[in-house]
């Protein structure tokens, strides 16, 4: 039993340390994507108008549109569908991870400390006392903060670019920040508390 209790915990802490490692890289490959379609769009403009300066002077006259700018303009609307795409699961990536950690921190973090604190009050041990009330104060500060942010204001819209911007400013950046406390209550509290895989015990698992 004590097996599987350890194999869930290692598994749920795996997917908070990817989720948390993810986070960067999915911002960059975001920004290369903007980058790409930047750059694509003003090519496509640039070849749009030198393609109606060479458009027969019949089809200008007539209103028609040559093949090259039906093309173009079926490319823009390809690369605006993925954009949207990407960016609709860019915010709800990063809801979902945001949602997993202020779990973790509200279900198994924040009692683990709680037991420290009363082995610490129990042996009078004054100075760690403080010290781990501190961060248990800033975690649960932190915590509340993070499942704030994880309800969308009124007003947002459901999806889009403005969504992703509230994931990456709000929900992305209040977990780092629980997450940055809950590093250093790790360093502190007792094994026997401490409910997830440590980073020294994922590197040298017995």
């Amino acid at each position: 039993m004590m097996q599987c209790n350890n194999l869930a915990a290692a598994c749920a802490t795996s997917h908070l340390v990817h989720s948390l490692r993810c986070f960067y890289v999915t911002q960059m490959e975001v920004l290369f994507f903007y980058k790409v379609i930047s750059h694509s769009t003003k090519a496509d403009e640039e070849n749009r108008h030198v393609n109606q300066q060479r458009q027969a002077p019949h089809q200008r006259a007539a209103g028609q549109r040559p093949e090259g700018e039906r093309t173009e303009n079926q490319g823009r609307a390809q690369q605006q569908g993925a954009r949207r795409v990407l960016v609709e699961q860019y915010a709800i990536g990063a809801n979902i991870e945001a949602e997993t950690a202020s779990n973790i921190a509200r279900t198994m973090i924040i009692p683990a400390v709680a037991k420290h604190l009363v082995l610490l009050g129990n042996a009078e041990a004054g100075a760690l006392e403080t010290e781990s009330r501190e961060l248990f104060d800033e975690l649960i500060d932190r915590t509340k903060t993070l499942e704030a942010v994880n309800q969308y204001p009124d007003g947002i819209e459901e999806e889009g670019l403005e969504l992703a911007k509230y994931a990456r400013d709000k929900q992305l950046t209040a977990m780092h920040e629980v997450r940055v406390v809950a590093d250093k209550l790790e360093r502190i509290v007792a094994d026997e508390f401490w409910p997830l895989p440590k980073y020294s015990e994922m590197l040298f698992v017995k």
